[in-house]
């Protein structure tokens, strides 16, 4: 069995190790577009032996181009190799006590499309980087976002990738529900998530802004992922792993 992950950095250096550190354990290839990262990002990819630079055409965050790439650059780069192709945000962690078994029960199966259910992880602080933990060793509570689910499929497939990455079209494949999570990683405490935000904020590109697309990263942000909707989180979080 063959997997593929696809991602995107800029400037990763403390989520960069963990995510190589969860997805080296069960993919054969990494591909990472890097955005310019000037922090060790970079150069830590490239001394990775399962990682793939890729080109990028347009720099900041801009969910249109993002959304053509991530629906195209599989077909290329994939498509005839792997068996299963994961794309996620460098936060994002495919979680199952069980990952492996599960993917190959599910290649046995025809239309080969499931889709993790979508986890916010919450705390009150974000951990150090460690050399042997992931996140999730030190963070196992959170509260169930929809929004998060996020399809793992067979690359034969024409999966095209909402705005946003909060949706997919599979042109009428169906989709089945794995038993796999998907742990979203950025409400750790109120310094890290602010930090967050004003790093996703600056790099939004107009077509974004005038479209409101990662809008909720704005300062005085008040909706759905404001300080507001994580200190509710905080409240209502539970054990998920």
């Amino acid at each position: 069995m063959i997997i593929h992950c696809f991602t995107s950095m800029r400037n990763e250096s403390y989520m960069a190790p963990f995510f190589l550190r969860h997805y080296e354990e069960f993919c054969d290839k990494i591909f990472v577009w890097d955005d310019e990262s000037t922090d060790g990002t970079l150069e830590l990819l490239k001394a990775h032996p399962l990682v793939e630079i890729l080109p990028l055409e347009i720099h900041g965050i801009d969910d249109a181009y993002n959304q053509k790439i991530r629906s195209e650059t599989y077909r290329r780069l994939s498509r005839g190799i792997a068996d299963w192709v994961m794309i996620v945000d460098c936060d994002e962690f495919f979680y199952s006590p069980h990952l492996l078994e599960n993917l190959e029960f599910q290649m046995r199966l025809p239309n080969s499309s499931i889709m993790a259910e979508g986890w916010q992880m919450i705390s009150e602080d974000y951990p150090a980087v460690a050399t042997t933990e992931n996140l999730y060793d030190k963070i196992k509570e959170g509260v169930q976002d929809h929004m998060y689910d996020r399809l793992i499929f067979d690359p034969d497939l024409d999966v095209t990738v909402g705005i946003g990455h909060h949706s997919y079209s599979l042109n009428g494949y169906p989709t089945r529900i794995s038993g796999i999570k998907l742990l979203h990683f950025k409400y750790m405490g109120l310094e890290y998530m602010s930090k967050r935000n004003a790093k996703a904020y600056k790099r939004l590109v107009k077509n974004n802004l005038d479209h409101g697309w990662g809008i909720h990263s704005s300062p005085g942000w008040n909706g759905v992922y404001s300080e507001a909707w994580y200190r509710e989180a905080l409240k209502n979080k539970v054990k998920c792993i």
